[in-house]
């Protein structure tokens, strides 16, 4: 089986669990587990300025599930906004984008 198959195995019931209403269907360290790796690989792709897009198909992510996902991973990692705006404002990974539409509005 490929990451492909993988990946929409993993989506499909995560959707299934949020249609049935029924969370306890996902296992917290299943989803621990799962989601650890995908961060990991995420924040690789996105220090080497290939941010995958967070949209498959008909289904993106919302900005409350984005908020809400972001507040819980910083603190599930003990990390406070403040200290986000600082490792940002030392990083390009937070501020590429906005560096890409800062070039785009002077041209």
């Amino acid at each position: 089986m490929d990451f492909g198959e993988l990946a929409g195995i993993f989506a499909d019931r995560c959707m299934a669990a949020l249609e049935t209403h029924d969370l306890s269907a996902i296992p917290d360290e299943d989803l621990s587990q799962a989601l650890v790796a995908a961060i990991r690989v995420f924040a690789a792709k996105a220090q080497t300025g290939e941010t995958p897009a967070l949209a498959h198909g008909n289904h993106t992510v919302a900005a409350t599930d984005g908020a809400i996902f972001a507040t819980a991973v910083l603190e599930a990692v003990g990390v406070e906004v403040f200290e986000l705006a600082a490792w940002q404002a030392c990083s390009n990974v937070g501020s590429r984008r906005h560096i890409h539409e800062d070039a785009r509005s002077e041209q």
